[in-house]
């Protein structure tokens, strides 16, 4: 039986015979826990922080024609089958070496480009659309190396200064990515909604009642969501739908700015993959607060007692019985030491942190 979130608050609380349905110190007791599980997770490269993980490339789309008018942004297809999972996606007419990001999808045979078409005009002319950058999974907060899944071959990782400077246009090709860098994006909002009963469903496209705006889900809650939005901006008051037909209205506070949160990894991968193929990848997780109950730590089952003795430590020095956290905190250091010694002794990887002028900071 595994050791839950609910097991290490209640197992706290009775060590010292305390009310458990005192919420206040519940609550208290919850934040020591995570925020020594914090402290823990911080302290090493641990090996249960490490994991694998798959991105799944986009194959490139060039069936049909298209043509496009100069100064003008809507790109109109002859024989295309064009969807809406392709927004977000980069567009490059083959005549010319400008590529565009599609900002919105209008029908089969109909997309509008975030930026206006200066090139001359195109007449049932080839084209490709394709995808390069992917948005990383949410709770991946480094990237140690990345593998085709096909040869085994590592991709080599370069700094997002070296990979622009090397590769400052990304045309689709017709090879396998052999390159790759990451950085943390500012390209996902927060959008709080009124509670829903049905969840919008994450990976699918939201569009706005009265703005029109188009966006990609990231992840769904009951009281807010985040959108990769790749056209417009969603208001205050309007209904939210997404592919399955969920609806939910957006309810954003007084005094809310309409904005952007990091913390989220986008791939650059080059050359642009002209088939759909994946990528393996050895990453670094995210550490969360346990919320709920079923929680658990990412800590192994065996020292996951590690929180209970720091926990216990807090609590006794709220209660001024210094002497009791002390003997807490002696077995809180002794344990994390243990772990320390049986567990990274035989482990090697060392992350490959963000380059320092990549990264973002979030106030």
């Amino acid at each position: 039986m595994s050791t839950t979130f609910q097991n290490i608050y209640q197992d706290v609380l009775k060590r010292f015979g305390e009310d458990t349905s005192d919420t206040d110190l519940l609550s208290w007791v919850k934040s020591w826990i995570n925020q020594r599980y914090k402290y823990v997770c911080g302290k090493k490269d641990w090996p249960f922080l490490t994991g694998p993980g798959v991105i799944t490339t986009i194959a490139k789309y060039d069936t049909g024609t298209v043509d496009i008018t100069e100064a003008g942004t809507t790109v109109t297809g002859t024989s295309t089958v064009w969807t809406k999972a392709m927004t977000g996606r980069k567009f490059k007419a083959d005549a010319f070496e400008t590529i565009f990001r599609i900002a919105k999808y209008t029908s089969t045979t109909s997309i509008e480009l975030e930026s206006t078409y200066n090139d001359d005009d195109v007449d049932d002319g080839d084209y490709e659309v394709f995808q390069d950058e992917y948005l990383c999974p949410e709770n991946w907060r480094d990237i140690l190396s990345i593998r085709d899944y096909r040869t085994g071959k590592e991709l080599d990782k370069l700094s997002r200064r070296r990979f622009l400077g090397l590769h400052p246009v990304n045309n689709p090709s017709t090879s396998s990515p052999t390159e790759y860098c990451f950085f943390e994006t500012r390209d996902v909002t927060k959008i709080n909604i009124d509670p829903v009963s049905t969840i919008l469903v994450s990976g699918e496209l939201v569009t706005g009642g009265t703005s029109t705006a188009y966006g990609k889900i990231v992840k769904s809650t009951k009281s807010f969501i985040y959108v990769e939005i790749f056209y417009g901006t969603f208001s205050d008051g309007e209904t939210l739908t997404d592919e399955t037909g969920n609806t939910a209205t957006v309810d954003e506070p007084d005094g809310y700015t309409e904005g952007n949160v990091g913390g989220m990894l986008r791939l650059v991968i080059y050359p642009a993959p002209y088939q759909a193929e994946k990528l393996d990848c050895d990453v670094v997780f995210k550490v969360y607060d346990m919320k709920a109950a079923e929680d658990e730590p990412l800590i192994p089952e065996e020292y996951r007692d590690i929180l209970i003795f720091g926990a216990c430590a807090d609590l006794a020095r709220n209660r001024g019985k210094l002497e009791e956290s002390a003997t807490f905190e002696a077995l809180f250091m002794e344990r994390t030491n243990r772990m320390a010694a049986e567990l990274m002794a035989s482990h090697k990887i060392s992350p490959r942190i963000i380059p320092y002028g990549d990264r973002v900071s979030y106030a």
